[in-house]
């Protein structure tokens, strides 16, 4: 009897045990699993969070150097007099249609006032002219929302990235966007791409869902060793996929850009290119990864590829150079190449990166341009047409003129024939500049001055008082093949055949302040 006392009592504390243990094996579980979908859902926010800012981070790099490429030529084409509107639809053309990202990215222009341009499909009409605060309060009862800070960006020219919502059907839409500011001219450049396209190229999704598995296959099993086994194995699968993401993210960058990309090891073999050097090879990176360039390329490319990789090893600096490719085709691509080392956390030289740009165009241009100006002065039968601006960049002439003016430290211009200025004045005196030349009377013996001092002149210059202020000035004329196309005008010196008392006159004579005219005409350089 007390036996079987006994032995119930065994049985029911192991009851007890086993349940105590279930329970205990329970629990764990829960947590274990309740910590893990805790965990799941802030890592994939943080993997989202991530993706976004590097995604914003490639964004800004690409509108920034549009951004300088923009800035760069609205210069050239001011200095040419072309007016702001086309030079707001050329860079719509030429900069900011080819850049938006993804298939459902948008590239975009506004100027604090209005929208210069919007690649979206679903932008009105009737929103183009307005700015891009009146865009989106239109926009409002659409479902837009959050574009707060993106409009005050744009309405001030600040810099920025973030996110907005357009359409509610779209979703957020991920931006960056700079400022391109010449003179009183303003505009914002930027690119948007939706958060879902993002992750779907990324794979962000494919990896949530992975993860989800793995927590549902945890919690069907119930085993705790089994748990901690997964788990191990999700940590150890977490740090391969964010490897190759980060891996992935870095070649989708170098693929989104034209330019030739390479990096290389130490001995020269090729660890990563994009998809313009496969096609310059006409080759697989299956076929180019993991070999260096006598592999690839002949004796004597291979060479010279090696010895501008030397310079990057030797001096451990960036190397830069132009080369030419001959394709399969015959064709010669010519390429501006720059190289640049590599370093690891201990400055350890560890391999280089090297981007080639394709500058056949541009050398194409140069020859054009040479061909062009051999042909202007070379024996033609006709000139008639011809003027300095066709042989000349006047920028280039501008220059080489303030150089020359500040060398000497006489007065200098180019003027056409008839005494009108082809460049600006360069080092003129504040009497001839701001005084004579302000008067309407001034001004017209200053060109008729010009005029005649640089008429053509078979023996050469001619030295004489300014039929103006009455300065010494020189000129002669600039012509070819017998035509006088430009006068070229040196000068604005004093000497005693010069007096106050002769300025006095003429400044009566065209309006001028005489006290002002005396001032001026004691600060102009003397030949004394």
């Amino acid at each position: 009897m007390k036996e079987t006392i006994m032995s119930e009592k065994q049985s029911k504390t192991w009851w007890y045990a086993l349940q105590r243990s279930e329970i205990y094996l329970f629990a764990a579980v829960v947590f274990v699993v309740s910590v893990g979908w805790y965990v799941s859902f802030h890592y994939k926010n943080a993997l989202r969070q991530a993706i976004i800012n590097s995604y914003q981070e490639t964004q800004l790099e690409i509108v920034r150097s549009v951004a300088r490429a923009t800035e760069l030529y609205i210069a050239d084409q001011l200095g040419k007099g072309t007016d702001i509107t086309t030079i707001e639809q050329n860079i719509l053309k030429k900069f900011v249609a080819p850049i938006h990202l993804l298939e459902n990215g948008d590239a975009w222009i506004y100027a604090p006032d209005h929208v210069v341009f919007d690649l979206s499909s679903d932008f009105p009409d009737a929103y183009r002219g307005k700015s891009m605060e009146e865009i989106f309060e239109s926009q409002v009862h659409y479902g837009a929302s959050h574009y707060e800070k993106m409009t005050d960006d744009v309405l001030h020219s600040r810099e920025g990235v973030g996110w907005y919502i357009w359409l509610p059907e779209k979703g957020p839409e991920i931006a960056a966007w700079t400022p391109v500011k010449f003179g009183n001219y303003v505009w914002t450049i930027g690119l948007s791409t939706p958060l879902f396209e993002i992750l779907e190229v990324t794979k962000a999704k494919n990896q949530e869902i992975f993860i989800t598995r793995i927590l549902i296959f945890i919690t069907i099993l119930c085993i705790s060793v089994l748990i901690f086994t997964l788990l191990s194995k999700a940590r150890r699968h977490k740090l391969e996929n964010e490897t190759y993401e980060t891996k992935a993210k870095l070649q989708a960058l170098i693929e989104s850009i034209p330019d030739i990309i390479y990096f290389k090891d130490t001995k020269g073999k090729y660890l990563l290119v994009n998809k313009a050097f496969e096609d310059m090879l006409e080759m697989s990176r299956v076929d180019i990864l993991g070999k260096t360039d006598s592999e690839i390329f002949s004796a004597e490319k291979s060479q010279l590829r090696r010895m501008s990789d030397e310079q990057v090893v030797k001096n451990l600096k960036p190397y830069q150079a132009e080369h030419r490719y001959l394709n399969k085709n015959n064709q010669t691509i010519f390429y501006e190449t720059n190289k640049v080392p590599l370093f690891n956390n201990q400055d350890d030289f560890i391999g280089l990166v090297g981007i080639s740009r394709d500058i056949t165009e541009r050398k194409r241009n140069e020859v054009a341009l040479e061909k062009k100006i051999t042909t202007l002065t070379g024996a033609l039968d006709d000139f008639k047409s011809i003027t300095f601006e066709d042989l000349f960049k006047i920028e280039d002439i501008q220059r080489l003129q303030d150089e020359f003016a500040e060398a000497t430290g006489v007065a200098s211009i180019i003027t056409t024939p008839a005494g009108s200025p082809i460049t600006n004045a360069s080092n003129f005196c504040r009497l001839c500049n701001e005084i004579i030349r302000k008067t309407e009377k001034g001004l017209s013996n200053c060109f008729k001055s010009d005029a005649y001092l640089g008429r053509f002149n078979p023996d050469g210059p001619i030295v004489q008082p300014c039929l103006s202020g009455g300065l010494w000035d020189a000129g002669a004329a600039i012509s070819i093949g017998g035509k006088h196309i430009a006068n070229w005008l040196i000068g604005q010196v004093r000497d005693e055949t010069q007096s106050e008392e002769k300025m006095r006159i003429y400044a009566q004579k065209i309006g001028a302040d005489e006290t002002a005219v005396i001032e001026a005409f004691r600060e102009v350089p003397s030949m004394l």
